[in-house]
């Protein structure tokens, strides 16, 4: 019950005391003391218990003028009060005691208390004319109070020190609950100053110890605003994005204002840190990953060394709307006396500018290279976009027959090949672009390989791939275009004759009538060195061995025997496939090789004779050889073979079956080998349309050797 204060009750309780000491043989003052005192004490309403029906009469004549400054004091604590004035208030029943002594009336134990205190006084006078008390009785009271004045006398002293000790232990009360508030954080908290002296004292150097706290914490306040106010001028200023995340991995309030513009959130303080950077809850291994990292970070255990590896996103792509940005991120663990807190400070830096420079040089160093290759042998280049838009023809021929024809899978095996080939050599010519589209066609047409039937949207979807790659082809058109300054042709491979030789034709045609030296002439034209006829499989030799990263001698010899112009562009496709087989397949890696007693460099060798009736072309390697049993083994589990063909077929013959369609040994596929397609074109090439034969020879653990012999 909030009515008044402790202090308030006891300046009452003590102006009834001086009442009471004018007549200590005073029932009525003693009550009115012990009800203020009950107060102090308790702060609680007086019990229906402890409430007289009547008052106890006596005919004490007290201080007037200070019995009045008493009601005064009572009836002011009713300042606070909100509750309703019953009996059971304590401004009520003092009010009541008091006003029984002043006027000798009791207005009994439950009265109006809203009643003004001069009211109440006025109606207890009203009732005090109409029932004065008889001087019999008035003076039996005053030789009961004479008998017992000693004794009273006596029992005040000892009462007012109670009383006093009450008030103290109350007041010490009071110090205590300002200390724990001040505790708590409350420093606007004073200690009340009372009239005792030593309380007084204590009061006094209190608050003087808290002002000196509150200026002390008024100065740091500021030091710690002006060292905020720096940190976020710093924050703001820094070109880098820095925010910190808790052990919860939310972002706390100390962030960087790069940050904000860089993560396109102007609010990131208590948001998720995954969901910033776009690693959402739907992606839940993506986030798990991540979780894992963070609290490897957090430990502190790790440099920054070592956490680069185990970062599972060293690079995000965060796009918003149309707009897309490349981030990298560093994370530390936040350490306080060198113990890691939970917390992690993350710093955050946008590269998509880099990014796009980047891009533009690789595009360029690419572009730059092509145009290289095209200016040092612009003839060969011709050669070979004249063989790739041959393809091209063939394969569009293939795909339209495969809506209509029910043995597919022949006309696939063609088309892959043809793609095949187009990615292996688009390699040597830094042709990139057109490597990996054709690798995205062979991917689709790998497919079809092992698919039962063939679905018309598959078709189509082939379709597109097709037309993928025919603007890829136009694309590296114009680019030679561009670099040569004329039109390509588009009619296959063209023969430059040297004006020389067409004069000499033209006098010899013009001398003599005879014919056949014109032809024995004609035909010296049409031969051109191993090595310039050959050039376009031989080029993508260097290419290769950098891409395989193995350490390789490769060997031309022959380079300056005369072939014909024909047969040689004829021989450059299953020769490319030959040389990848021998770099790839034939020769060991190199860690491999250091386990043998071979040399630390292997050895691919090209070799090229000619004779009246064949030109006949080695390809030899000093690699792991081929077991035939492996071979024949592999097929079988390809379905290539029965078992009973396989066991009743020579050594030379499983040599052979390398030449099957769909046959390969190789465990991974790459962008080198792996199809099961390259050898399979080299017999179709080979056997089929030069009429030649390709001849096997293979010693396990000394290398193979391929022998083609073409009809000259």
């Amino acid at each position: 019950m909030a009515v008044g204060s402790h202090k308030d009750a006891f300046k009452a309780h003590q102006l009834v005391k001086k009442v009471i000491k004018k007549s200590p043989s005073s029932i009525l003052g003693k009550m009115a003391a012990d009800i203020l005192l009950d107060f102090v004490k308790n702060q609680r309403q007086v019990t229906s218990d402890s409430v007289l029906e009547a008052l106890p009469k006596e005919n004490v004549e007290y201080d007037t003028e200070q019995l009045d400054k008493a009601l005064v004091a009572v009836d002011k604590l009713c300042g606070k009060c909100d509750d309703a004035h019953d009996d059971s208030c304590f401004v009520n029943q003092a009010r009541r005691v008091l006003i029984a002594s002043r006027t000798g009336v009791d207005l009994g134990p439950s009265f109006d208390g809203e009643t003004s205190l001069e009211d109440l006084l006025i109606k207890a006078n009203s009732l005090a004319t109409t029932s004065e008390t008889p001087p019999e009785e008035s003076s039996k009271v005053n030789e009961s109070s004479s008998e017992t004045k000693i004794l009273e006398d006596q029992l005040s002293e000892l009462e007012s020190l109670r009383e006093q000790d009450v008030f103290r232990g109350t007041l010490i009360d009071e110090v205590v609950s300002t200390i724990q508030s001040v505790t708590d954080g409350n420093y606007a908290t004073e200690m009340p100053i009372h009239e005792d002296e030593q309380l007084g004292k204590l009061a006094k150097a209190f608050n003087l110890m808290l002002n000196t706290v509150k200026n002390s914490m008024s100065e740091l306040d500021s030091l710690v605003e002006e060292r905020t106010a720096e940190l976020k001028q710093i924050m703001n200023t820094v070109p880098v994005g820095l925010l910190s995340i808790d052990s919860n991995g939310i972002i706390m309030p100390e962030h960087s204002l790069e940050a904000t513009k860089i993560l396109c959130h102007e609010t990131l303080r208590g948001r998720d840190f995954l969901d910033m950077i776009k690693i959402t809850k739907r992606q839940e291994k993506e986030r798990s990953e991540m979780n894992e990292f963070l609290d490897v970070v957090r430990m502190g255990m790790l440099s920054d060394e070592d956490l680069a590896p185990l970062n599972p996103f060293p690079e995000l792509e965060l796009k918003d709307g149309d707009t897309t940005k490349y981030l990298q991120m560093r994370y530390s663990a936040v350490k306080r006396n060198d113990q890691p807190t939970g917390d992690i400070l993350v710093e955050i830096n946008d590269i998509t500018e880099e990014k796009r420079l980047a891009a533009e040089v690789d595009a360029s160093q690419k572009e730059n290279l092509q145009l290289k290759v095209i200016a040092e042998d612009p003839d060969l280049f011709r050669e070979f976009l004249g063989e790739v838009m041959s393809i091209q023809a063939q394969v569009r021929s293939s795909l339209e027959l495969l809506s209509t024809s029910s043995d597919w899978l022949p006309i696939i095996n063609e088309m892959f090949r043809g793609i095949h080939t187009i990615k292996g050599a688009a390699g040597s010519f830094a042709l990139t672009d057109l490597a990996e589209v054709a690798g995205l066609l062979e991917n689709d047409l790998s497919v079809a390989r092992s698919a039962s039937t063939l679905t018309p949207e598959f078709i189509e979807g082939i379709r597109t791939a097709l037309h993928n790659l025919d603007s890829t082809v136009t694309e590296a058109c114009e680019t030679a275009s561009a670099v040569l300054g004329e039109e390509l042709s588009t009619d296959g491979p063209s023969l430059r004759i040297p004006l020389s030789e067409v004069k000499e034709i033209d006098s010899l045609l013009a001398d003599t009538p005879e014919t056949s030296a014109v032809k024995e002439k004609l035909n010296r034209l049409m031969l051109i060195p191993a090595h310039r006829g050959l050039s376009r499989s031989v080029k993508i030799v260097p290419d290769l061995i950098a891409r395989l990263g193995k350490d390789i001698d490769f060997i031309f010899d022959g380079k300056d025997v005369m072939l014909d112009f024909e047969k040689a562009h004829e021989i450059n496709t299953p020769l490319i496939h030959l040389l990848r087989n021998a770099c790839d397949h034939g020769v060991e890696s190199t860690e491999d090789r250091s386990k043998t007693t071979k040399p630390q460099k292997a050895s691919v060798i090209l070799s090229v004779k000619v004779d009246e009736s064949n030109i006949q072309i080695d390809i030899s390697d000093d690699g792991k050889g081929m077991d035939p049993e492996i071979l024949a083994s592999s097929a079988i589990k390809k379905s290539i073979l029965t078992s009973e063909e396989a066991a009743s077929m020579s050594d030379s013959e499983k040599l052979k079956l390398i030449f099957r369609p769909g046959f390969s040994t190789a465990e991974a596929i790459t962008d080198v080998s792996g199809r099961g397609v390259g050898l399979d074109a080299v017999n179709a090439t080979i056997e089929d349309e030069l009429k030649g034969k390709i001849i096997v020879n293979s010693v396990v653990g000394k290398g193979t050797t391929f022998t083609l012999q073409i009809p000259n």
